[in-house]
C-alpha cells in the first residue's frame, strides 16, 4: 500500500497536453495522433521524475504556464488527453472516481511554457453494496 499523502511530481517543459476543445475539431486520426504524443510525453517525463506507478487512488493537479500571449481556456479543458496518458504511463489506476481525484489547475506566466503534474496518493474508496462508498 502506498504512503498516503506522498506527493509526487512530473515537470515538462515547453509541453501542454492537448485541449478537449482541440481534440473535437481535429480530423480522428490527427487527434489520435497528438493524444499518442502526449502519451509518450507523459510516459518519459513520469520515468524521469522516478514517480512510482500508482497502485491506488491518487488526487492529480495542474501548474500549466502559459506563455505571454496564450489563452488559458476552461478548467475542464486541460484533463482529457492528460488523464488517458497518465493511465497509459502506469500514473494512474484508472480515471474512474474509484481511482482519481481531480485537483485543481492552476496558471501561470512565463517562458517557456510548461506543465507540472502533481499526484497525490490518497487513501482507497470503494463502493459497498448499500451504495456507500467507505475507505478501503
Amino acid at each position: 500500500m502506498p504512503d498516503l499523502n506522498q506527493m509526487y511530481a512530473i515537470d515538462i517543459p515547453c509541453w501542454h497536453p492537448i485541449r478537449l476543445n482541440e481534440l473535437m475539431r481535429m480530423h480522428r486520426i490527427a487527434a489520435s495522433r497528438r493524444k499518442r504524443q502526449d502519451k509518450e510525453m507523459v510516459g518519459t517525463y513520469s520515468r524521469i521524475a522516478g514517480v512510482p506507478k500508482a497502485v491506488g487512488r491518487r488526487r492529480v493537479s495542474l501548474v500549466v504556464t502559459l506563455s505571454r500571449r496564450q489563452k488559458r481556456g476552461d478548467d475542464d479543458n486541460w484533463w482529457k488527453s492528460l488523464l488517458d496518458a497518465l493511465v497509459a504511463a502506469g500514473q494512474l489506476v484508472d480515471d474512474s472516481p474509484d481511482w482519481l481525484e481531480r485537483g485543481s489547475v492552476a496558471f501561470q506566466r512565463g517562458d517557456p511554457p510548461a506543465t507540472r503534474i502533481i499526484l497525490e496518493d490518497l487513501p482507497n474508496v470503494r463502493a459497498d453494496p448499500t451504495g456507500k462508498r467507505s475507505v478501503g
